[in-house]
């Protein structure tokens, strides 16, 4: 084995072994992402929360969900979230690293945790930021009574006391920002937009 070949398996090997930290992200906004995934099999566009840098998106197909953490969790990914069975207010610390993100909820006298495995590296979500309106768009908007209730409670579990919204007239696409940041500097904005194609 040559000697740069060795280099390049170590080089594999640390960028493989890479960890990404973010603390303190309350356990209701990973609760709240989840519950703006699709159950469907097969549509892992739908189905799994889309990581990459400091944000996590989900969408199922009629609402999408952006939150920017308060910390970066690496390269473009798709994870796979079942339902967390995290307190709403304490917060969960996600590591990611090798394939997968471990989330954990401690409150000093115990622990939970959960692993999120990756889909295949040739899974990717569509472009998601092509669908979300401006925030010059109108004031009337029509939409599902529960994606709503979804949207305001991942603002609420992510430290947004108001909300305001913008929609396009009479249709969806529309979203709701929370006023200024979150808990520990997360930013979150929820759009029910049009369906999403899945590339």
């Amino acid at each position: 084995m040559t000697q740069q070949t060795l280099a390049e398996e170590k080089k594999n090997t640390q960028e493989q072994e890479e960890t990404y930290e973010v603390r303190d992200i309350p356990g209701g906004v990973i609760k709240a992402l989840q519950a703006h995934t699709a159950p469907e099999r097969g549509r892992y566009a739908l189905n799994h929360v889309h990581v990459e840098g400091p944000e996590m998106v989900a969408a199922d197909g009629a609402s999408l969900a952006v939150v920017t953490l308060p910390g970066e969790l690496g390269k473009e990914t798709l994870y796979r979230i079942p339902k967390p069975k995290f307190g709403k207010n304490k917060p969960v610390t996600l590591t990611r690293q090798n394939g997968q993100i471990r989330a954990e909820q401690s409150d000093g006298s115990s622990a939970k945790l959960e692993v999120y495995k990756e889909a295949p590296e040739n899974m990717h979500f569509p472009n998601y930021r092509q669908v979300i309106p401006s925030d010059k768009q109108g004031t009337v908007f029509m939409v599902n009574i529960k994606r709503l209730q979804n949207a305001l409670e991942l603002l609420s579990c992510a430290g947004h006391d108001t909300a305001r919204i913008t929609a396009k007239q009479g249709d969806c696409p529309f979203r709701v920002d929370g006023y200024g940041e979150g808990i520990g500097g997360m930013k979150t904005t929820v759009v029910i937009s049009p369906m999403i194609d899945e590339k």
